[in-house]
Protein backbone atom coordinates (compact mmCIF):
# COMPACT_ATOMS: atom_id res chain seq x y z
CA UNK A 1 0.00 0.00 0.00
CA UNK A 2 1.19 3.39 -0.78
CA UNK A 3 1.48 6.21 1.65
CA UNK A 4 -1.32 8.17 -0.04
CA UNK A 5 -3.78 5.31 0.32
CA UNK A 6 -3.03 4.95 4.02
CA UNK A 7 -3.44 8.69 4.59
CA UNK A 8 -6.67 8.66 2.54
CA UNK A 9 -7.95 5.67 4.54
CA UNK A 10 -7.04 7.41 7.81
CA UNK A 11 -8.84 10.59 6.67
CA UNK A 12 -11.98 8.61 5.75
CA UNK A 13 -11.92 6.77 9.08
CA UNK A 14 -11.58 9.99 11.11
CA UNK A 15 -14.38 11.62 9.08
CA UNK A 16 -16.58 8.61 9.74
CA UNK A 17 -15.87 8.76 13.49
CA UNK A 18 -16.58 12.50 13.47
CA UNK A 19 -19.91 12.03 11.65
CA UNK A 20 -20.97 9.23 13.99
CA UNK A 21 -20.12 11.21 17.13
CA UNK A 22 -21.89 14.35 15.84
CA UNK A 23 -24.96 12.25 14.97
CA UNK A 24 -25.03 10.73 18.45
CA UNK A 25 -24.70 14.13 20.11
CA UNK A 26 -27.54 15.55 17.97
CA UNK A 27 -29.77 12.58 18.81
CA UNK A 28 -28.99 13.00 22.50
CA UNK A 29 -29.76 16.73 22.35
CA UNK A 30 -33.05 16.12 20.53
CA UNK A 31 -34.10 13.50 23.07
CA UNK A 32 -33.14 15.78 25.96
CA UNK A 33 -35.16 18.66 24.46
CA UNK A 34 -38.17 16.39 23.89
CA UNK A 35 -38.04 15.19 27.50
CA UNK A 36 -37.78 18.79 28.71
CA UNK A 37 -40.84 19.73 26.62
CA UNK A 38 -42.84 16.86 28.08
CA UNK A 39 -41.80 17.85 31.60
CA UNK A 40 -42.76 21.47 30.91
CA UNK A 41 -46.15 20.40 29.56
CA UNK A 42 -46.69 18.24 32.64
CA UNK A 43 -45.80 21.15 34.94
CA UNK A 44 -48.13 23.45 32.98
CA UNK A 45 -51.03 21.02 33.34
CA UNK A 46 -50.39 20.69 37.09
CA UNK A 47 -50.29 24.48 37.39
CA UNK A 48 -53.58 24.82 35.50
CA UNK A 49 -55.16 22.23 37.79
CA UNK A 50 -53.98 24.10 40.89
CA UNK A 51 -55.29 27.43 39.59
CA UNK A 52 -58.56 25.74 38.63
CA UNK A 53 -58.99 24.37 42.14
CA UNK A 54 -58.29 27.77 43.72
CA UNK A 55 -60.71 29.54 41.41
CA UNK A 56 -63.29 26.84 42.09
CA UNK A 57 -63.02 27.37 45.83
CA UNK A 58 -63.32 31.15 45.46
CA UNK A 59 -66.35 30.88 43.21
CA UNK A 60 -67.86 28.25 45.47
CA UNK A 61 -67.73 30.66 48.41
CA UNK A 62 -69.41 33.39 46.37
CA UNK A 63 -71.88 30.86 45.01
CA UNK A 64 -72.75 29.72 48.51
CA UNK A 65 -73.41 33.26 49.66
CA UNK A 66 -75.59 34.04 46.67
CA UNK A 67 -77.55 30.82 47.02
CA UNK A 68 -78.03 31.39 50.71
CA UNK A 69 -79.22 34.94 50.11
CA UNK A 70 -81.62 33.89 47.36
CA UNK A 71 -82.98 30.66 48.76
CA UNK A 72 -83.21 31.53 52.40
CA UNK A 73 -83.71 35.20 51.89
CA UNK A 74 -86.51 37.64 51.77
CA UNK A 75 -88.59 35.98 49.06
CA UNK A 76 -89.12 32.70 50.90
CA UNK A 77 -89.77 34.37 54.20
CA UNK A 78 -92.33 36.68 52.62
CA UNK A 79 -93.94 33.78 50.79
CA UNK A 80 -94.22 31.70 53.94
CA UNK A 81 -95.60 34.58 55.98
CA UNK A 82 -98.11 36.02 53.55
CA UNK A 83 -99.28 33.13 51.39
CA UNK A 84 -102.86 32.03 52.18
CA UNK A 85 -101.91 28.34 51.79
CA UNK A 86 -102.02 25.48 54.27
CA UNK A 87 -98.81 24.50 56.03
CA UNK A 88 -98.19 21.54 53.67
CA UNK A 89 -98.48 23.83 50.64
CA UNK A 90 -96.10 26.34 52.16
CA UNK A 91 -93.58 23.55 52.89
CA UNK A 92 -93.81 22.20 49.33
CA UNK A 93 -93.38 25.70 47.90
CA UNK A 94 -90.40 26.28 50.16
CA UNK A 95 -88.70 23.06 49.04
CA UNK A 96 -89.42 23.78 45.38
CA UNK A 97 -88.04 27.31 45.62
CA UNK A 98 -84.98 25.98 47.41
CA UNK A 99 -84.28 23.53 44.60
CA UNK A 100 -84.94 26.13 41.91
CA UNK A 101 -82.57 28.55 43.59
CA UNK A 102 -79.82 25.98 44.13
CA UNK A 103 -79.72 23.57 41.17
CA UNK A 104 -79.23 25.82 38.11
CA UNK A 105 -76.35 27.91 39.54
CA UNK A 106 -74.68 24.74 40.82
CA UNK A 107 -74.96 23.16 37.37
CA UNK A 108 -73.41 26.24 35.74
CA UNK A 109 -70.52 26.36 38.21
CA UNK A 110 -69.75 22.67 37.78
CA UNK A 111 -69.97 22.97 33.99
CA UNK A 112 -67.65 25.99 33.90
CA UNK A 113 -65.07 24.39 36.18
CA UNK A 114 -64.95 21.04 34.43
CA UNK A 115 -61.45 19.83 33.66
CA UNK A 116 -62.25 19.52 29.95
CA UNK A 117 -63.30 23.17 29.69
CA UNK A 118 -60.21 24.39 31.56
CA UNK A 119 -57.94 22.29 29.34
CA UNK A 120 -59.52 24.04 26.33
CA UNK A 121 -59.49 27.53 27.86
CA UNK A 122 -55.83 27.37 28.85
CA UNK A 123 -54.78 25.46 25.71
CA UNK A 124 -53.16 22.79 27.91
CA UNK A 125 -54.56 20.01 25.73
CA UNK A 126 -52.80 21.44 22.67
CA UNK A 127 -49.56 21.81 24.62
CA UNK A 128 -49.62 18.20 25.80
CA UNK A 129 -50.62 16.75 22.44
CA UNK A 130 -47.93 18.83 20.72
CA UNK A 131 -45.23 17.60 23.09
CA UNK A 132 -46.37 13.99 22.78
CA UNK A 133 -46.76 14.21 19.00
CA UNK A 134 -43.20 15.45 18.52
CA UNK A 135 -41.89 12.80 20.86
CA UNK A 136 -43.90 10.00 19.24
CA UNK A 137 -42.91 10.88 15.66
CA UNK A 138 -39.29 9.79 16.18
Amino acid sequence: MSLFKIADLKKKFTDLLYDVSIGLVKDYQKTAVDIAKIEAASFYVKLVQAVRKQCFLAVLVVFGLIVYANVMGIFQVALLLYAPWPVAGKAAASILLGLLGFAPPLYLVLKFFSEERWMKITKADACVSSALERNGSD
